[in-house]
């Protein structure tokens, strides 16, 4: 009775599948299909559906990551997560690298909002560099300050100024008061300076002969040099 239901001898294909060797990105669907369904037409078919299918959802999977793909994001959805972060100030004028430059700086700005940093942080992501002066720095009231900005990297005009008082406000601390915006214009340029020694030998030997002759020069020290040695041959 047991030899009538031994099971068949299994083969080197039943133990050594067609995944063998492969990486879970390789197998397909069909290829985990049990011998019988693989064998089907109407299965293989479906699987190869069901695979096709997988694959466009996989490479799909990278464009739900959205914060490590910041600077690949196209503008509209730079302003979905804007929102998403509550941004205190979005504008849609701003360039698409300024927008990139504010929305990394959010996590930070609500943390520390309310406070002098916080404000010059918000201008510089956006406008360039800026500094506050608290009241005590120039002889104020208490409880007000000064902003420095630097035009030449903010630019200076009616919206420009207007956004950046909108975001002094909304970043400040609400018992502190403007008393006004500095603003200044600094510009730098690199100056070349050098100097230069020569030192030369002339020769002139006579009559002309066809040999070997040298000349040295002593060493000069500069801030560059230019060491020339010069012979002159002349036929009597």
């Amino acid at each position: 009775m047991t030899e009538l239901f031994a099971p068949p001898p299994l083969r080197p294909e039943d133990i050594q599948p067609k995944s063998a060797g492969k990486t879970l990105g390789e197998i397909g669907l069909p290829e985990l299909l049990p011998r019988p369904l693989a064998q089907d037409e109407s299965f293989a078919a479906l699987a190869r559906a069901v695979e096709e299918e997988i694959r466009r959802l996989d490479a799909l999977i990278p464009e739900t990551l959205i914060w490590s793909r910041l600077d690949a994001l196209e503008e509209p959805l730079l302003t979905h997560l804007a929102a998403w972060l509550h941004a205190d100030l979005w504008d849609d004028a701003w360039s698409a690298e300024q927008k990139r430059s504010f929305l990394r700086g959010q996590i930070a700005l609500h943390r520390k909002k309310g406070t002098a940093w916080a404000v010059e942080t918000a201008i510089a992501l956006v406008y360039g560099p800026s500094r506050i002066s608290e009241w005590m720095e120039y002889g104020g009231q208490s409880g007000r300050f000064r902003l420095d900005l630097d035009i030449l990297a903010a630019g200076l005009d009616r919206e420009n100024i207007t956004a950046i008082l909108d975001m002094v406000e909304k970043y400040k601390r609400k018992s502190q008061h403007l008393d006004g915006v500095d603003f200044s214009l600094n510009a730098g340029a690199r100056i070349h300076a050098a100097a230069l020694a020569e030192a030369g030998l002339t020769l002139t030997m006579y009559p002309y002969v066809e040999t070997e002759h040298e000349a040295e020069n002593a060493p000069a020290v500069a801030a560059g040099q230019d060491l020339l040695g010069l012979v002159t041959f002349k036929q009597e």
